[in-house]
């Protein structure tokens, strides 16, 4: 007799294999720990500036340099993994929300809840399913917008800044 646990536990997964959706988990310590990320993408100008995903202006050109806030407070995201599996990225007491960019962090609010979906190399989409069930991809040119499989403005990387 199979453990209904077990059963529970390996329901999602077998259907996420099914569907062909890879998502990217936290380990399990990381929904208390105070890891911080800078999200990014390269320019699409060619420039080889690096785009940083910025709590007050949206997008910036990443600040690099010695200082003491290198890099800047504004460009530090820590993901707050919710019971859903889901994961609130979170900037101080604003989380990246659908509604506006970012908004004051709200336990259960559907437009504050993401995944990173791996598209290789290390990149990943930063997606939000809404209650509708739109697949809405966070996007440097448009902020929010319909996930389109290669878009390079929906791919970003996350890179441990503490």
């Amino acid at each position: 007799m199979v453990n209904r646990g077990i059963l529970k536990a390996a329901i999602p997964i077998i259907i996420a294999a099914a569907s062909g959706v890879v998502s990217i988990a936290l380990p399990a310590s990381a929904a208390t720990s105070a890891v911080k990320y800078r999200i990014t993408q390269p320019a699409m100008n060619g420039t080889g500036t690096i785009i940083c995903l910025d709590a007050g202006f949206e997008f910036s050109r990443c600040q690099f340099g010695k200082s003491p806030d290198d890099p800047p407070a504004l460009e530090k995201w820590a993901l707050v993994t919710l019971p859903n599996g889901t994961d609130q990225i979170r900037n101080f007491n604003s989380c990246l929300d659908l509604n506006g960019f970012t908004g004051p962090c709200t336990a259960g609010d559907a437009n504050q809840q993401w995944t990173r979906v791996s598209v290789g190399n290390g990149r990943v989409n930063v997606v939000n399913v809404s209650a509708t069930g739109q697949r809405t991809c966070l996007d440097s040119f448009w902020t929010f917008k319909t996930c389109m499989k290669g878009d390079k403005q929906q791919i970003w990387r996350f890179k441990q800044v503490s």
